[in-house]
């Protein structure tokens, strides 16, 4: 008992201090308040992290982590443009496409699923990319068996919930 309290002491000291010294080298103001918020976050995982060892908590928040950060990384900065008249459009949509797909495959690999394939609709804001429709089909590997039903209805509801989409524009189809 006395080991585990030390580990988790001496785990919240080192957080942090290299809190601390993240701060101390971000220079720029308007930056510093949203990697404060972040860095606060993360020290209170830190600090709750033996309170999510008691159930599934844990996996229910790491996958909620996911969803959170992946909303994020899909969406392609515009306000960058060479050219105002749009020749940049197909090129960043391609992106946020690859993007998307590559997002897509690593979450149905956490579902024991392989990505077969993908289509989606961009729309191109001043500055970033939204998702307006979404259809993914995929398939289950060979060491997960389930009903395909089930695993449609929970990739439908983790897709709504990264992408920020309503589930009546969201596709799924699971095969075996």
């Amino acid at each position: 008992m006395k080991a585990w309290l030390f580990s988790w002491v001496r785990m919240l000291i080192v957080g942090t201090v290299c809190i601390q010294l993240i701060l101390l080298f971000v220079t720029e103001e308007q930056y510093r308040k949203y990697i404060r918020m972040f860095l606060s976050l993360l020290f209170l995982l830190l600090l709750f992290r033996p309170l999510l060892s008691l159930g599934d908590l844990k996996e229910r928040l790491q996958d909620e982590v996911s969803d959170w950060s992946a909303k994020w990384d899909y969406k392609e900065p515009l306000s960058g443009r060479m050219y105002a008249d749009g020749r940049e459009d197909s090129l960043v949509t391609e992106a946020v496409r690859q993007k998307l797909r590559e997002d897509i495959t690593e979450l149905l690999q956490e579902e024991g699923m392989t990505l077969q394939d993908m289509d989606c609709s961009i729309h191109l804001a001043e500055n970033d990319a939204a998702i307006t429709a979404l259809s993914v089909t995929a398939g289950f590997s060979e060491e997960r068996t389930g009903s395909p039903a089930n695993a449609e209805n929970t990739l439908k509801s983790r897709l709504s919930r990264r992408y920020e989409l309503s589930e009546e524009m969201i596709r799924v189809t699971v095969r075996q």
